[in-house]
């Protein structure tokens, strides 16, 4: 699904209309950030997160469906120390968050703790994974991911 801006939701597999590809159609991973109104600007109904050397994000990454993945998953925490390798090409993080449906298994192999790396970023972070079965109810959301991410956020 794309915005008229150019941003928008994308699933990495969804490339043709042959029958094996029917399966790769629908999204199996979502991410969204959240940061300080102060570090991000609306223009023209997009949002435009620049790089900047104290950007620091909460990032909420849910995995629904995977090759090894026996339930549904919810990743919550922090990135900070985000560098851009490619001020060139890439303006604005939000260019950069295909890379969690992409490069996602790399990305939470090492959780609690990420250092991630690639040609065009690279940032540390700081997560906590939950099954999304347990979350069921606002209080469940809020004991089991919005406080947690809070504070991972604030440590």
């Amino acid at each position: 699904m794309q915005t008229p801006a150019g941003d928008g939701v994308t699933t990495r597999t969804s490339t043709g209309l042959e029958p094996s590809n029917v399966e790769m159609w629908f999204p199996k991973t979502f991410t969204v950030f959240f940061c300080p109104r102060v570090m991000t600007q609306t223009k023209g109904g997009v949002t435009v997160t620049a790089f900047r050397e104290d950007l620091k994000l909460i990032l909420v990454h849910i995995e629904l469906t995977g090759k090894d993945l026996h339930e549904p998953i919810v990743f919550g925490g922090r990135i900070m120390d985000i560098k851009c390798k490619r001020p060139e090409k890439i303006s604005k993080f939000e260019q950069l968050m295909s890379d969690f449906a992409y490069q996602g298994a790399k990305i939470f192999s090492t959780i609690p703790d990420v250092t991630f790396e690639d040609a065009y970023w690279s940032f540390r972070g700081t997560f906590m994974k939950k099954s999304l079965y347990s979350i069921n109810n606002s209080d469940d959301l809020m004991k089991n991911l919005v406080r947690p991410v809070l504070d991972l956020y604030r440590g």
